[in-house]
């Protein structure tokens, strides 16, 4: 699955404005890195330059459980990738960290199968498969605009390595995951613009 974006030097069409999905920024979109994008010219427009018009595919990121019952997509690239070594996550994940790509919550979606409230059912809610118990997805307290998705669930999970790392105080001390930056615990919520613009500028 892919939807299109037609793009003219650095500027978008009204068309193809408004048919951006919902929670994506359009510079993501149109500098996504070519590992997820494929561009060529706009065979509809007659005598046009190779570089002047781009037809711009971008994939839909898609991931599944381990058995295959859930299935779930987003029509926008993550805004962050992380791993957290928290005690919680290494609990809930059974192994050093859990790893995390984040994208618009009003961008994905769960596309088959049922999912259950798992982990500790406080504010936070992580969602797992309700047949095979994968750990899916989370919706962190107070922060409705995103989804956390457990990045190894997705395809060609190798892309996703983690940009930031979270709770290091608890890590576990043979570990390393090759993180740009790195906290003691989370971020303050105001330091979050900049390491996304951040992990922007260094995913192309």
């Amino acid at each position: 699955m892919a939807f299109a974006l037609w793009v003219t030097g650095s500027s978008l069409s009204p068309l193809s404005r408004s048919s951006v999905p919902p929670g994506c920024d359009l510079t993501d979109l149109v500098s996504i890195k070519p590992r997820l994008a494929h561009a060529f010219p706009d065979p509809t427009l007659p005598n046009q330059r190779p570089s002047a018009h781009y037809e711009i595919k971008l994939m839909v990121f898609s991931g599944t459980c381990r058995c295959g019952h859930v299935t779930f997509e987003s029509d926008c690239p993550p805004v962050m990738t992380t791993a957290c070594h928290c005690v919680g996550c290494q609990k809930m994940s059974a192994s050093a960290f859990s790893l995390t790509a984040l994208f618009p919550a009003a961008a994905f979606a769960v596309t088959q199968g049922e999912t259950v409230l798992g982990g500790l059912h406080g504010p936070t809610r992580h969602y797992f498969c309700a047949h095979c118990l994968t750990w899916l997805f989370t919706r962190p307290a107070g922060v409705d605009e995103y989804v956390g998705v457990r990045s190894s669930l997705l395809e060609n999970p190798q892309h996703y390595r983690p940009f930031m790392e979270t709770w290091t105080r608890e890590k576990l001390p043979w570990v390393t995951t090759g993180a740009s930056v790195s906290y003691e615990a989370f971020p303050d919520p105001q330091d979050y613009p900049a390491l996304m613009s951040q992990f922007r500028a260094g995913d192309k």
